[in-house]
């Protein structure tokens, strides 16, 4: 874990945040396993997975969906963010991050990514390790 997350950090120039960047990683894997996406037979995980659609007046919109986790009932998109967990709710205090997962959410089912499936998103609060679903 220590060399991804040193590499990464090098690559973008944050190596004085290498030991806080490697808590928030561990903390996001911690949750994610706690929760049973990372134990799921038979599901499909992407990182930073793209997304483009044609949006108002022809314009292109575009993104990465940080995880993608497909199974035969569910689509779940987890938005990662190290911001601190709000006394309220998430997102409430950050309605941006709730806007784009549903945007996301749009360009999966354009993309003929969800059908049948239950789509769920979700925001995971690195700095906690806290999911919050939308």
């Amino acid at each position: 874990m220590s060399l991804a997350v040193s590499l990464a950090c090098q690559e973008v120039g944050l190596i004085e945040h290498l030991a806080e960047a490697e808590a928030d990683t561990l903390r996001a894997i911690d949750t994610l396993r706690r929760i049973g996406i990372l134990n799921q037979p038979g599901s499909t995980l992407v990182t930073e997975y793209p997304l483009a659609m044609a949006w108002n007046s022809g314009r292109l919109m575009s993104g990465y969906i940080d995880l993608l986790v497909l199974t035969a009932t569910e689509a779940m998109v987890i938005d990662f963010k190290t911001d601190a967990p709000p006394d309220g709710s998430v997102f409430a205090s950050y309605p941006k991050y709730a806007t784009q997962l549903r945007l996301y959410g749009e360009m999966l089912r354009a993309a003929g990514m969800v059908g049948e499936r239950q789509l769920r998103l979700g925001l995971l609060l690195t700095a906690a390790g806290e999911l919050h679903w939308l």
